[in-house]
């Protein structure tokens, strides 16, 4: 729709582009499309743009940036946000699973603690962005942040999955050997580390630190299963 005042008045025209798209009436736990965030944020936002021509009223016109810079901020942070949230609900879901799971557990006790701490140090990260995603709309607004925490939920599903397999003695034959679920463990906490630093969470441990435990973790456990498969 548009807008022109006038000859004498103000010339100026405004431009207004209501939402067109309904919020989530339900959540998926995996989210099967990837969209773009810009594009959506264009497209279904409902972004005021003023377009100024020649002049006059500079006051109104001041006035009228102000408020739409204003309405745009809030429309922007919404409509970023929102796709978020169904990432982030996911994600502390999963979340939530593993940390009842370590409760079950039965072998390679030590291995699972590495990956709990991790776990436990990112949901305390993004639940701080969720908290204060208003100064943080600018993160949210990044299509690779974005990608990012799709590939987080799928690392989750698979630290899961594995610690459901080393925790129980039905889940171990899944391993050829001692040496082979060291190595998938170590595969493991190196994508997470990558992937923390590529999402830019601020996490309680250090790398490095956690490292020398994820060593001392694997040669502890693995020397501990191979005595259980030898004495069985």
């Amino acid at each position: 729709m548009e807008r022109r005042s006038r000859k004498g008045d103000m010339d100026f025209v405004l431009r207004f582009a209501p939402p067109t798209r309904e919020p989530f009436a339900e959540r998926r736990l995996f989210p099967s499309r990837q969209i773009n965030i810009h594009e959506e944020i264009i497209i279904h936002g409902g972004l005021y743009e003023i377009g100024e021509s020649n002049e006059s009223n500079e006051e109104l016109l001041n006035q009228l940036k102000i408020s739409n810079q204003l309405i745009g901020n809030i429309a922007v942070i919404g409509e970023s946000s929102k796709h978020f949230d169904v990432l982030i609900s996911d994600i502390l879901d999963l979340i939530k699973n593993i940390l009842e799971l370590y409760e079950t557990i039965q072998f390679n006790k030590k291995i699972c603690d590495c990956l709990i701490d991790r776990i436990e140090s990112t949901e305390m990260s993004i639940k701080s962005l969720k908290r204060h995603k208003e100064e943080n709309v600018g993160y949210f607004l990044q299509q690779n942040i974005y990608y990012g925490y799709h590939k987080f939920i799928d690392l989750l599903e698979r630290i899961r999955h594995f610690i459901t397999d080393i925790s129980q003695l039905h889940g171990l034959r899944k391993f050829k050997s001692v040496e082979k679920l060291k190595e998938h463990f170590r595969n493991i906490t190196r994508e997470f580390d990558d992937l923390v630093i590529n999402l830019r969470l601020k996490v309680t441990y250090s790398k490095k630190d956690q490292g020398v435990r994820d060593d001392e973790a694997a040669e502890y456990d693995g020397a501990a299963l191979t005595k259980f498969i030898l004495n069985k």
